[in-house]
């Protein structure tokens, strides 16, 4: 599990890469930018939870390409129509779930 501090602005190009036992990560509020291939191959990554990051602007190419095709992504509510399209550019699966 990952916990991403509340003053963290960008999570960097393939800052968790293949990481084979991460399966879940939760960001703060102050993320504006997840890098390419951030979270790639990352295959047991089930849950991120993104609610608190209301500012989040970009995702990179690739960023989430590989997690767990039954895998969750919580975004704020107010927010979830423009995250979907921020995380379809980072080559979210289109099984993964967005609520």
């Amino acid at each position: 599990n990952v916990k991403i501090g509340k003053n963290v602005k960008v999570i960097e190009d393939g800052a968790f890469s293949g990481c084979k036992k991460l399966v879940s990560a939760v960001t703060g509020a102050s993320l504006t930018k997840i890098g390419k291939n951030a979270f790639a191959n990352d295959k047991k990554l089930k849950k991120i939870d993104l609610r608190k990051s209301k500012k989040l602007k970009s995702v990179g190419s690739g960023a989430l390409k590989g997690i767990s095709k039954k895998a969750v992504v919580k975004a704020p509510k107010k927010k979830i129509k423009a995250y979907k399209k921020l995380l379809k550019k980072g080559s979210l699966a289109k099984s993964v779930k967005i609520k």
